[in-house]
């Protein structure tokens, strides 16, 4: 990826080619061409509404106590909200 490059295209690296791409995932972040975090808020929102939906079944049962629901939820809570304050 080259920042702030229109061109799209493919280069060589060696006996390599590499495709030039506008956006791509490194480490767990998106990345984006022209800098702009959109893509990787976008993300975040829906692995956030994604593991809440996981837990739904567990967090809505009316047989398991309020007590353990709090445990799930805290044990699993700040996974679902990191970086959201970002």
């Amino acid at each position: 990826m080259a920042f702030n490059e229109e061109s799209i295209g493919s280069i060589r690296i060696q006996d390599y080619d590499v495709t030039k791409v506008t956006s791509f995932k490194y480490l767990g972040t998106a990345m984006s061409g022209n800098g702009e975090v959109q893509d990787e808020v976008e993300t975040r929102i829906q692995a956030g509404w994604r593991n809440c939906k996981r837990l739904s079944g567990v967090l809505c049962d009316k047989r398991l106590l309020a007590s353990k629901k709090g445990k799930v939820f805290k044990a699993v809570g700040p996974s679902m909200t990191y970086g959201s304050g970002t």
